[in-house]
């Protein structure tokens, strides 16, 4: 009998922290999407955005918070894994040239932020 009052002193806690791992694992990400399109409202298909987090410095082989997405063929983009915090944009046509710069867009925590009235470039 002690040695299984010994197993269950020793199993159930093991128990209980497993089941508590899924919470502290969790991360917290929010999302930006949007529609990017032209001075006349065009769908640009296959435009770059450039993510970067602001007040991580890029080295030569990147960050962690660099993220590059591609629009669809609607133009439109989305993304929902950012961790939370602040972020520059720049939208970069299929030619390679910067169509437009966002400075800063905020990125909160099970939210996603919809960009498309920043999001209007001129070719």
């Amino acid at each position: 009998m002690p040695t299984r009052r010994v197993a269950l002193v020793l199993i159930v806690p093991l128990v209980l922290g497993a089941l508590a791992l899924p919470t502290f694992a969790k991360k917290e990400t929010g999302g930006l999407e949007g529609t990017v399109v032209d001075q006349d409202g065009t769908p640009l298909k296959g435009a770059a955005i450039d993510v970067n987090r602001i007040g991580y410095e890029l080295g030569p082989l990147g960050s962690a918070y660099r993220f590059l997405l591609r629009t669809d063929k609607r133009g439109h983009f989305l993304y929902s894994h950012f961790p939370a915090g602040a972020y520059s944009l720049k939208i970069v046509g299929q030619d390679g040239r910067i169509l437009k710069e966002i400075p800063e867009v905020r990125v909160e925590v099970g939210k996603v932020q919809n960009l498309d009235s920043e999001l209007h470039v001129v070719m």
